[in-house]
């Protein structure tokens, strides 16, 4: 059982609670923005990381 509590404590410090209850504010934040991201057609996308390289080194 003290295994399983210890990843528990911690995600619950991140706000990913395993009891159900909402994540906190600043989670939340992350999420939306997360999501806002995915959503914005003119963000570049890369599907490997030679793509990636290619992209980040202009």
């Amino acid at each position: 059982m003290k295994l399983k509590k210890r990843p528990v404590k911690k995600l619950a410090t991140c706000g990913f609670l395993a009891n159900g209850e909402v994540p906190n504010a600043e989670t939340m934040a992350s999420f939306n923005e997360a999501i806002a991201d995915l959503n914005n057609p003119h963000l570049k996308a890369t599907c490997s990381f030679d793509e990636l390289k290619a992209l980040l080194n202009g």
